[in-house]
């Protein structure tokens, strides 16, 4: 084991675990060779019923919607701090964006959030021989594990350290039009919320 990352989700419904059930069996069992690159994307879509997945709580555009295969992030998240952990090296991690919202799973500044093509989660196979990945979800824990030769030097280890910086006021109000309206009513679409700024750490 190169590196392996569990994260937990203390209050998942049945459609969410199965949305995580059903992710993690797609990157299960993969195997990528020296120079080879892994989407997330590419192996959980198309986030669709006849694909297995349910309709759950997911971020979009601002605001939390039922989708169907919402909380698959949570595979990628867990897959990319398998990924960082093993010892790739940071140029292995090819393409990654964090959430809107601080996921509830995972400290911010340390997730890697999926959706229809993008954002993405890829890394690339930057070591010289062939490794493997096991992922599993059961009992609210999504684990994922890096298998092959080893990178690091025996004894060596890398983590992940977040913490945040600063606190933001939420964003002036916008407005527009809706020609569905009576004149001068108005209607709140999505409120706003106050943000955060994190800075990670390598840890070696």
């Amino acid at each position: 084991v190169l590196g392996t990352f569990s994260t937990s989700f203390k209050t998942s419904g049945a459609s969410r675990s199965t949305n995580l059930q059903v992710g993690a069996a797609k990157i299960n069992g993969r195997v990528l060779m020296p120079g080879e690159v892994l989407s997330g994307y590419e192996c959980m879509q198309p986030f669709t019923v006849a694909n297995g997945y349910r309709a759950a709580t997911a971020y979009e555009n601002g605001r939390s919607v039922d989708s169907i295969g919402g909380g698959v992030c949570q595979v990628s998240t867990t897959l990319y701090n398998a990924v960082y952990r093993s010892g790739l090296g940071e140029e292995s991690i090819t393409f990654r964006r964090s959430h809107t919202f601080e996921p509830n799973y995972i400290t911010p500044g340390q997730d890697a959030t999926v959706s229809w093509e993008q954002p993405d989660f890829r890394f690339k196979n930057t070591s010289s021989t062939s490794i493997g990945i096991k992922a599993s979800y059961a009992d609210q824990k999504m684990t994922v594990s890096i298998y092959g030769i080893p990178i690091l030097e025996e004894g060596t280890k890398l983590d992940l350290v977040s913490e945040k910086v600063e606190e933001l006021d939420p964003p002036a109000p916008t407005y527009e039009e809706d020609q569905t309206l009576e004149p001068g009513v108005e209607i709140q679409k999505s409120a706003g919320s106050k943000g955060s700024r994190w800075i990670t750490y390598k840890v070696l």
